[in-house]
């Protein structure tokens, strides 16, 4: 999976870099047909006690799943919204499973209804 990354007002040292990496492995993991990932790290002093925000957008078949958090800390945004995707990839993987238990279930019932 490709990864591209974008970052507002900061600096992507390797550290962060490597870790973003290490999160999103786990997800390509998850769903072997995910195509690329956009990760956009921000931070934005205007927000007080939350300056930090993650966006992830990654693209899979279908509907492309989106993520975006805030948070006081870069490394908890991360975290966060790592939790998000593998929520959202879970449900994209189920519901995929399930239109083809329901497609499997018609066509069996067409061949017995013979």
């Amino acid at each position: 999976m490709r990864i591209h990354f974008s970052v507002r007002h900061l600096k992507l040292t390797e550290a962060i870099k490597d870790y973003v990496l290490d999160k999103i492995a786990t997800m390509d993991r998850l769903d072997q047909q995910a195509i690329g990932a956009h990760v956009v790290l921000y931070r934005d002093q205007t927000h007080g006690s939350k300056p930090f925000r993650v966006q992830v957008h990654v693209a899979v078949p279908g509907n492309d799943l989106h993520a975006e958090v805030r948070a006081g800390d870069l490394y908890e945004a991360i975290d966060l919204v790592h939790e998000k995707l593998e929520t959202q990839f879970r449900r994209h993987k189920t519901k995929l499973r399930s239109k083809r238990v329901k497609a499997t279930q018609k066509v069996m019932r067409t061949i017995r209804g013979r």
